[in-house]
């Protein structure tokens, strides 16, 4: 889909990928999600030519460098909000991104969090650092 109403997930955790991917469904049903196990196949999409508008990346992709994903996911257009399972304000890189949400969470916490980060990305708002 082009266009930028997309909404992808980039997470190697199959289980949490697809709880994410649910909760958007929820959130957000009339915007197409896609959900991706690596950086690598993402932005081989882009690549492609699709578009999404907002991309969710979990912090921990094995083998890949995720402090360089929003620079190379920014540059097909894309904002980026940066799903971690360790405590935000100990990380100073999820100032990169546009937004952030802190792992774990139950299912309406989770769509709580997706709601505020696609609210604060559809503003053109980042969160401050610290």
């Amino acid at each position: 889909m082009t266009g930028g109403d997309a909404i992808w997930v980039i997470d190697d955790d199959p289980s949490d990928r697809e709880l994410t991917l649910m909760a958007l469904r929820e959130v957000v049903p009339s915007r197409v999600t896609r959900g991706f196990s690596s950086l690598r196949s993402a932005l081989a999409t882009l690549a492609e030519g699709e578009r999404p508008g907002l991309i969710f990346v979990d912090w921990t992709l094995p083998g890949e460098d995720t402090r360089a994903a929003p620079a190379r996911i920014r540059a097909f257009g894309a904002k980026t909000c940066l799903l971690t399972n360790l405590d935000c304000a100990l990380i100073a890189e999820r100032t990169l991104f546009d937004a952030w949400a802190s792992k774990p969470y139950g299912f309406d916490a989770l769509c709580s969090l997706l709601r505020d980060a696609i609210q604060r990305t559809s503003e053109g708002d980042s969160l401050p650092p610290g």
